[in-house]
């Protein structure tokens, strides 16, 4: 099994399906300096996995090469045992393992730990999986077998299942004394999100996660991204920078405190560009921010769209349409190669516009918005018999505009504006038009569009 097919597995992974039972063998490094020691191992010798997603990504031609080739591992892949492998600087330090101990004992019954009681299922004794030194500071995964609810508030695939809670534990940046290490977040190994242990810092800057191993003779590697960027051809990519192996974690300090919703973390082959190969859509693996996971107020959603209600606008000629506007946009923007495939997120209802044209092709106007960035108008053009001719990035969206959708059809076929809520005329120098409402298709020689009482000038 290559790489790319992994990423086709493990994304499908991330929609509920089980992977494979040998993901784990093949993806997480248990032998390379893994030691297990008894003074440490005292959970449950139960075998935790952690099946990771590889990030999809599409080619971008004369840009980017293919990775080369790994080394040889230097043995066959093991398995990485949660509850009783062991490794760090700092895992022989009696006093830092005491410390993560107990600072998992005593924060696992609260909030926001275990608000949802879904660690009350709690088998056996904690486990120090990995201690050691940080660019935040000491830090530590703690580890402990636990069983799902069999109620409504487990997903039903998940209901009474065993799993094991990896908890991130880190030094309270406001304790000058550096005495305590507190749990500042929890990720679930094993259910139906197929993962766990990997975490952004309450530094927002810090991120860490479970070593990745080699496939099919090749070395993978953590790769993380604090945000995406925009090319001069209009494609948003981003540039990666490899999470450093520390005895079976790896961790990397970002140069600036990120959104944690705008950060992605993916796996590759060593030294390799994750942009390279054909890959899916969307997959990455999911990073729980700790700083979202204290307080849920920091680092969420944010909507930059025009904030218009989910509504089909049809405009000009009624073209008949094999699928329904907001399911072909959605697939053109899917397909286009303009978005960055690790923040890639399926478009849902949305305000759009449709035009029918006089050449029998619709114009789909709607906008996209990648992570926490700001949105963008996006502009679709189909062919009469349903096939998307092209894909095209419009401007930033801008709320605040009068009239935020201004668009010079191909071919200079005349203009598709909008504004939500509005009556809109045009005129060419003579007197306006009948008003529409929302939308309207304009022919190529106007000149002006009234918005209500305003006046928006054309661009020549």
């Amino acid at each position: 099994m290559d790489t790319h097919e992994l990423t086709s597995a493990l994304h499908e992974a991330t929609d509920g399906l089980e992977p494979r039972a040998d993901f784990a063998v093949a993806v997480l490094r248990g032998g390379r300096r893994r030691r297990t020691r008894g003074r440490v191992a005292i959970g449950a010798a139960l075998a935790g996995t952690a099946a990771v997603a590889v990030l999809a990504a599409v080619v971008v031609p004369n840009q980017l090469s293919a990775p080369p080739p790994a080394e040889q591992p230097d043995g066959p892949a093991k398995t990485v045992d949660l509850l009783t492998d062991s490794g760090g600087d700092l895992i022989d330090d009696e006093g830092t393992v005491r410390l993560a101990t107990t600072g998992w004992q005593d924060a696992v019954d609260g909030t926001p730990a275990n608000a949802d009681g879904h660690l009350n299922g709690r088998k056996g004794n904690p486990h120090v999986y990995w201690a050691g030194t940080t660019p935040a500071g000491p830090a530590a995964l703690v580890t402990q077998a636990v069983v799902l609810p069999s109620d409504d508030t487990v997903e039903p695939t998940d209901r009474g299942r065993e799993v094991t809670a990896v908890g991130l534990l880190v030094t309270n940046p406001a304790d000058t004394e550096k005495r305590e290490l507190e749990l500042v977040a929890v990720q679930l190994d094993g259910d139906h999100n197929g993962r766990g242990g990997y975490f952004m810092f309450p530094d927002n800057r810090t991120v860490l996660g479970i070593e990745p191993t080699e496939l099919g003779g090749k070395d993978l590697s953590l790769f993380v991204s604090p945000n995406t960027a925009i090319g001069p051809d209009g494609r948003s990519r981003r540039q990666w920078t490899p999470l450093a192996p520390h005895d079976g974690v790896a961790f990397v300090q970002l140069p600036a405190p990120a959104d944690p919703r705008n950060v992605r973390l993916v796996v590759g082959d060593t030294g390799g560009d994750p942009n390279a190969g054909e890959q899916k859509m969307g997959a990455h693996i999911p990073l729980l921010a700790a700083v979202v996971y204290i307080d849920p107020t920091l680092g969420v959603d944010r909507d930059n769209g025009p904030g218009w209600p989910p509504e089909d606008v049809k405009v000009g000629y009624d073209h008949e349409l094999a699928r329904s506007p907001v399911n072909l946009f959605g697939a053109a923007l899917r397909e286009s190669t303009l978005l960055d495939p690790a923040s890639f997120e399926e478009v849902e209802g949305q305000w759009l516009v449709v035009a029918g044209l006089a050449n029998k092709k619709t114009m789909i106007v709607g906008s996209y918005q990648e992570v926490n960035n700001p949105a963008y108008f996006f502009y679709v053009l189909v062919r009469s018999d349903g096939s998307v001719e092209s894909v095209t990035r419009g401007p930033q969206v801008d709320p605040s505009a009068l009239l935020p959708v201004v668009l010079h059809l191909p071919g200079g076929d005349g203009w598709v504006v909008a504004a939500n809520v509005q009556q809109l005329s045009h005129r060419s120098g003579g007197a306006w038009s009948t008003p529409v409402a929302d939308a309207d298709l304009v022919p190529a020689d106007a000149t002006q569009v009234r918005v209500g009482d305003q006046v928006v000038d054309l661009p020549n």
